[in-house]
């Protein structure tokens, strides 16, 4: 059998990291890369990479919603 997934070498994974972290384009790209059937290691890794991400962004929203008054007593 032949093997028809070609491996992601290390300037591709560079790349993909530089797109991703561009604010709104990465996560577009993040999401449009999860959806995609073209290579498994790169889907495989989107899907990894919005999980932190949504993981961080909840974490966040809840730390401001505790630290909300203390933000708000300190500016006025």
């Amino acid at each position: 059998m032949e093997n028809k997934n070609k491996s992601t070498n290390v300037r591709q994974w560079v790349l993909n990291m530089l797109i991703a972290s561009i604010p709104i384009i990465g996560y577009l790209m993040l999401v449009k890369w999860s959806t995609s059937n073209d290579n498994p290691d790169k889907k495989n890794w989107a899907i990894a990479t919005l999980i932190f991400l949504h993981i961080w962004l909840f974490l966040f929203v809840i730390l401001m919603f505790a630290m909300w008054p203390l933000i708000n007593n300190f500016l006025g």
